[in-house]
């Protein structure tokens, strides 16, 4: 979305294509500014030791794991403020599964 004039980014496979081009930016086609397609989360996580780029990381040691639980709780404080962002309401699971941590509730116009 940007960040200018709230347009939402519609063509994905765009997005895509720029992405494995090495580009981390699209023109809005709203205002023609810059959409950044990599978020500041994106680019910790990957850059951080035991992240994509990190070609020596050790998937299974305990630091990993509670360096994947703190990256979880940032990534869901993401997608709440998202949400609320566009008037929805997100809601946490209380129950643990694997791989689902919430809910979003599209309301009505």
């Amino acid at each position: 979305m940007c960040v200018n004039c709230g347009t939402p980014v519609a063509d994905l496979n765009m997005v895509q294509k720029r992405l494995e081009a090495g580009k981390d930016f699209i023109t809005c086609q709203n205002c023609d500014e810059r959409v950044q397609l990599i978020d500041f989360i994106e680019q910790w996580a990957e850059e951080r030791p035991g992240g994509a780029k990190d070609p020596g990381h050790a998937k299974d040691s305990p630091r990993r794991e509670l360096d994947t639980q703190a990256l979880e709780q940032i990534l869901i404080g993401h997608v709440q403020a998202i949400t609320g962002e566009a008037n929805q309401i997100f809601r946490t699971l209380t129950q643990f599964d694997y791989g689902i941590d919430g809910e979003v509730r599209v309301q009505g116009q």
